[in-house]
């Protein structure tokens, strides 16, 4: 995915149970250079 606003440090980890977990960090807001301010992530 090529967003600004995407999904960083994406972890997937299987568990010894046989489930998994999937954690990951997402901003908040981010900087558009097209518009040249900070804009609200509008994926979350």
């Amino acid at each position: 995915m090529s967003h600004l606003g995407r999904a960083t440090k994406v972890h997937f980890k299987k568990l010894l149970n046989g489930t998994h977990v999937v954690t990951f960090s997402m901003p908040t807001k981010y900087f558009d250079s097209e518009k040249g301010k900070y804009v609200q992530n509008e994926l979350i």
